[in-house]
């Protein structure tokens, strides 16, 4: 036998094992090396990630839930699809995350709820302030039976021409209303009127605030406050502020 079939048997036997002797590496090397990550996988991830900010607020725990659902279908995916994918760590990775933040934030919140009422205050929320269409009324019948009591309610502070040193603001029941949402319905704010000594800063924070109510059916003026508004029907004298 000649070297040179010698050579080209051995050539042979080299490029059927799979090696390119090029670079050195093996077919299946370079199979691996081309996967492509579940993209499933990926997006369950950054929500996992994304959904610490439900330790700010508990509307974020729904990045969770859809962080865990996107990390199932990554799992699954990577399982059933013979070597084409892969990200099974990542997913694995990401379902921990989102079981261990998503029933801690709910606890925590949950906690927070029972428990930030402080004694003395009856917890009121905006649905209650919101008339029926039943009632053919501006203001609730349940605002009506709580003028005059003392009341705990949460809200954010509508921004107005003056941010620092409040003594008075309009409190609004969510972020979109007080920044994205224009101007409010009257029956959507409350005029907050701070007892003496307490002040308040502007800020995008969930404030906590308690104090007596006063219901009025004619509107009251605001139009320093919120510009454009006729007025609100509701004004917390409060003497709670967290």
């Amino acid at each position: 036998m000649s070297s040179e079939t010698v050579m080209a048997q051995s050539a042979g036997l080299v490029q059927s094992s799979g090696l390119n002797m090029e670079d050195g590496i093996s077919e299946s090397e370079a199979w691996h090396e081309y996967r492509a990550y579940s993209a499933w996988s990926i997006a369950g991830l950054i929500f996992g990630i994304l959904s610490v900010s439900a330790f700010i607020h508990p509307v974020f725990n729904g990045l969770g839930v859809m962080g865990l659902i996107f990390a199932l279908i990554g799992l699954i995916q990577v399982r059933r699809s013979s070597g084409e994918f892969i990200g099974e760590k990542m997913a694995k990775v990401a379902l921990i995350l989102c079981l261990v933040i998503l029933p801690s934030n709910v606890a925590m919140h949950t906690l927070i709820y029972i428990y930030e009422v402080p004694e003395g205050y009856d917890r009121v929320s905006w649905t209650e302030l919101q008339p029926k269409p039943s009632e053919k009324k501006i203001v609730s019948e349940r605002s009506l039976e709580l003028a005059g009591t003392t009341i705990f309610i949460p809200g954010y502070v509508y921004p107005g021409s003056k941010l620092k040193g409040l003594k008075e603001f309009v409190l609004v029941p969510d972020m979109g209303t007080c920044c994205f949402g224009g101007t409010p319905k009257a029956t959507d704010m409350i005029l907050v009127k701070l007892k003496e000594g307490i002040t308040l800063d502007y800020s995008l924070r969930r404030r906590k605030l308690g104090g007596v109510l006063t219901v009025n059916e004619k509107v009251a003026d605001i139009a320093a406050t919120v510009e454009g508004s006729p007025g609100v029907h509701y004004i917390l004298d409060a003497d709670y502020l967290k």
